[in-house]
């Protein structure tokens, strides 16, 4: 389930979190990955990418020797059943050098 909307300001990371949570609780196996530079479903879910250190999706999509496996950036939530791939700010530097691979 894909949560999506150009428009920001309209509730894309609040629903998506709400379902994931939901999800989770009533028994599904849930991988939210975080997709926006923000990482504010990472920080619902209690992550800091910027001071953390935990991989974040950047690692497993980077164009470089670095790439981490997907399975790597995987990381549990405190809800049962809930898995996240966290985003940070990186993210804004895989817009940038997509065009030039």
């Amino acid at each position: 389930i894909a949560v999506v909307n150009f428009k920001g300001g309209s509730g894309k990371t609040t629903t998506a979190a709400h379902l994931a949570q939901h999800l989770a609780l009533t028994g599904h196996r849930v991988l939210a990955i975080d997709l926006d530079p923000q990482a504010s479903l990472s920080a619902l879910h209690g992550f800091q990418p910027e001071l953390d250190g935990n991989p974040s999706l950047y690692d497993a999509i980077r164009y470089d020797e670095k790439r981490r496996s997907i399975a790597d950036v995987i990381l549990p939530t405190n809800f049962p059943l809930l898995d996240i791939i966290p985003a940070n700010l990186e993210l804004q530097e895989y817009e940038f050098d997509t065009p030039l691979s």
